[in-house]
């Protein structure tokens, strides 16, 4: 067991527990200790799971729960994964949403696609079990809950939604055998962790460009900011790191300034 609650670099949201078992596996997660409204997983690696509980009011609920855990100054990726239905494509088949539909409002989320070299499907999300298949599309119940809440704590190319086929109009979702789920999920393993792989080399190259200097948080505390003050100077230490000028920035922290105005107008002067 673990006792931190904070969420990872990567987070990633299912809804059911026959989809979280073989993840939980996956990734070494351990059940966090303290009482939470849903069950979050983590490992030390910085990743952590939430299990929702079915539909998308449930996925958005998760999502906003555990992204209140986020470290306020760096983006983290999120993950959305579980079974789907399909009109044709294979049982098992694992696909990434290139589109997501929510059946009931029209509303419609495009996830970035940064990310390249798998197989991939738009995506409805409907309020009841889909029997009919009427398109070429992946049937689900969470992802545009997910997608709406995730979006709002991170950027469009950090979350994504990978969906593993479980029925089709030839293996009808009245047939499926819920104990074949975790199976199915297993049998993706290689393919989800490469997913993660890609999201996490996305995710270090965007934050090691985005990191603020420790020297900020000093800053931040020496001197009383106003809310445009706070974003002013968050704005130029994260200049002076893209110009790898973090001694400068360092040197010019040591001194004192009569007050913040001060501070920030020798700072924006520096840059310039």
């Amino acid at each position: 067991m673990v006792k931190a609650l904070d969420a990872g670099k990567l987070n990633i949201v299912v809804a059911h527990s026959l989809e979280a078992k073989p993840l939980i596996a996956l990734f070494n997660l351990e059940k966090v200790t303290d009482h939470t409204a849903f069950p979050i997983y983590k490992n030390d690696k910085g990743i952590s799971l939430v299990l929702s509980g079915m539909g998308k009011a449930a996925a958005t609920d998760a999502s906003n729960y555990l992204g209140t855990r986020l470290e306020p100054e760096l983006i983290s990726a999120w993950l959305n994964i579980g079974i789907a239905g399909h009109r044709s494509a294979a049982i098992g088949t694992g696909l990434l949403a290139s589109k997501i539909t929510e059946k009931a409002t029209g509303d419609v989320f495009y996830p970035g696609m940064l990310i390249s070299g798998y197989d991939s499907s738009p995506v409805i999300t409907v309020d009841e079990i889909e029997k009919e298949y009427d398109e070429d599309v992946a049937y689900e119940m969470e992802a545009s809950g997910f997608y709406r809440a995730a979006q709002a704590l991170s950027s469009s190319e950090f979350v994504q939604t990978f969906k593993i086929i479980s029925d089709n109009r030839d293996n009808h979702v009245d047939q499926i055998n819920l104990q074949n789920i975790p199976g199915m999920i297993e049998r993706q393993g290689s393919r989800i962790l490469e997913l993660v792989g890609d999201l996490l080399d996305l995710l270090d190259t965007h934050n090691s460009r985005h990191r603020l200097p420790k020297v900020f948080g000093y800053l931040e505390s020496a001197y009383k900011l106003t809310v445009t003050q706070r974003i002013q100077l968050k704005r130029h230490c994260q200049r002076f790191q893209a110009q790898d000028k973090n001694g400068l920035l360092e040197e010019l922290s040591k001194k004192n300034y009569h007050s913040t105005k001060q501070l920030l107008s020798v700072l924006e002067k520096t840059l310039d």
